[in-house]
């Protein structure tokens, strides 16, 4: 393959905000990505070196993204697959640019700026052979493999789905901490970061939130070439003290001045078109999920993760209905604050939600599998790591011999926490023990307090001796946490082959 042709220097594209080709999705991005090669190998023209990194860059931010919910290895095989050839992309692109800006800069003709276009067009030589490289071994069969993969995954988040604003929303938080630490440090490292924040806020905007990147697309695209002009006057200044002895002192200082004046005026334009308390930063924050939402938000994010992992959803729904009527029911009777605290009943769904998927890695040992897999996950915004570790105890608890007095790292957690684990937990293991016995879903269950101890009415429930055995296992710990004896009957006016108590406590 010939060697890609020297670029003159041209400012970055303005690719206008189509919301059209933005709901076009991951596919659509993966197959441009193809066209832009072919392109590439076909013409060699410089503007395909920046549309084909462009395109690599969608697919790679959308993968990052995905990856917070769905653990699928296909997603960082996207990343490894168009590493190198992405960073050798850029290395060629970086020295075209700076190439352009030492041309136009408009100084005259002189040994220093020989110097500088010398050891730009040496780099950019380099540059364009192992961009050649990488670009003859990429992987083009195992990238159309995953295509066909990922379309698939990249529906468990939707466009403007509460899952997709909940990724949007940490992408954001993830940018807006890189620009209050610019703000305040003014190095040159924290505006790079700064504007690498902006570009991955702003393609997960696209993939994630079209319509509101219809809106705000513009306006990202114009902060992010303000801050890629500061990067690439901090590079030319690091080149030029590289080359200072190449010139006299007064050409190396009128040098020096322009580029730290250009810098200073991209800058300046930064912090006017970002300052006030109405700024773009305000208004984005305003259009993702405020702090009524951020549970449901998250939450939904937790299911997108449930939905990519448990292979047997529909179970997994029951139990959550019956473990939700359960606490509901706990709550209404009085039998402790716990069940009446809706953070409480949250942490419940979400553990609902995941206990199962640990059978995605098979049957064995599948909820200690459940405990570490949600273990990893990265708390929503709004959610607290904490929430988040008592979610990943329930799952750990929900099926399994029952856990030791304060043993191993269960037993660092406070004894308030211990409890509510422990409580929770017995929720879902009676829910799950009810499931198998048919009780109805779509009914609520009741609870009363009695004398004998709590008394629990379930829809649909039949007196057998399997039964029987089902829930006395599956009610053990949550008497245990209670200190109450649950007696489980049906509810009045079911038909039932006695009109004995059904499923009464067994002992111990």
């Amino acid at each position: 393959m010939e060697p890609f042709p020297v670029a003159p220097m041209s400012s970055t594209p303005q690719v206008p905000a189509n919301p059209q080709v933005s709901r076009q999705g991951l596919p659509f991005r993966m197959n441009r990505v193809v066209a832009e090669m072919k392109r590439l190998k076909a013409h060699h023209e410089p503007e395909a070196v920046h549309d084909l990194r462009v395109a690599l860059r969608h697919c790679r931010s959308l993968a990052k993204a995905m990856a917070e919910v769905d653990p699928h290895p296909a997603w960082r095989a996207l990343r490894k697959t168009s590493r190198k050839l992405f960073r050798q992309l850029g290395a060629l692109r970086d020295a075209q640019v700076l190439a352009g800006w030492v041309t136009n800069l408009g100084f005259a003709d002189s040994s220093l700026k020989a110097a500088l276009c010398e050891a730009l067009a040496e780099r950019e030589h380099e540059a364009r052979k192992n961009a050649a490289a990488a670009l003859a071994s990429f992987d083009g069969p195992r990238w159309s493999d995953l295509r066909r993969v990922l379309r698939k995954r990249r529906r468990l988040v939707p466009p403007d789905s509460l899952a997709a604003r909940s990724l949007t929303l940490e992408c954001y938080e993830k940018a807006c901490a890189l620009h209050e630490k610019a703000r305040r440090s003014r190095s040159a490292a924290s505006w790079h970061a700064l504007r690498m924040g902006i570009k991955l806020f702003r393609y997960t905007l696209e993939g994630l939130l079209p319509q509101r990147h219809a809106e705000w697309g513009d306006e990202l695209r114009s902060l992010q070439d303000l801050l890629g002009e500061v990067h690439d006057f901090d590079q030319l200044a690091l080149l030029l003290k590289e080359k200072r002895n190449a010139g006299d002192d007064a050409s190396y200082a009128q040098w020096r001045e322009t580029i730290q004046r250009e810098r200073s005026a991209r800058l300046r334009a930064y912090r006017q078109a970002t300052r006030g308390k109405h700024g773009p930063w305000q208004r984005w924050r305003a259009g993702l999920p405020q702090k009524s939402q951020l549970a449901a938000a998250g939450l939904a994010r937790l299911n997108a993760t449930a939905a990519a992992l448990d292979p047997q959803p529909q179970n997994t729904r029951d139990v959550e209905k019956l473990a939700l009527a359960l606490f509901d029911a706990l709550g209404t009777a009085g039998v402790s604050p716990l069940f009446r605290d809706r953070r409480t009943r949250l942490t419940l769904r979400a553990a609902a939600r995941l206990h199962n998927i640990g059978r995605s890695e098979g049957k064995k040992a599948r909820h200690k599998k459940a405990r570490k897999m949600i273990a990893r996950l990265v708390p929503p915004p709004g959610w607290f790591s904490a929430t988040l570790e008592e979610v990943a105890w329930i799952a750990r608890f929900h099926r399994g011999p029952e856990p030791a007095e304060a043993s191993g790292r269960f037993g660092s957690l406070l004894p308030e926490r211990r409890e509510c684990v422990l409580a929770l937990a017995g929720v879902i293991r009676l829910a799950r023990a009810l499931r198998r016995t048919s009780v109805s879903t779509d009914v609520a269950l009741e609870a009363e307090l009695s004398f004998d101890g709590i008394v629990l009415r379930a829809p649909g429930l039949a007196d057998t001796g399997a039964n029987a055995a089902r829930v006395a296992a599956g009610k053990h710990l949550l008497e245990k946490v209670l200190g109450r004896v649950l007696l489980i009957k049906p509810v009045p006016g079911e038909a039932a082959p006695s009109a004995q108590p059904l499923l009464a406590p067994l002992a111990g």
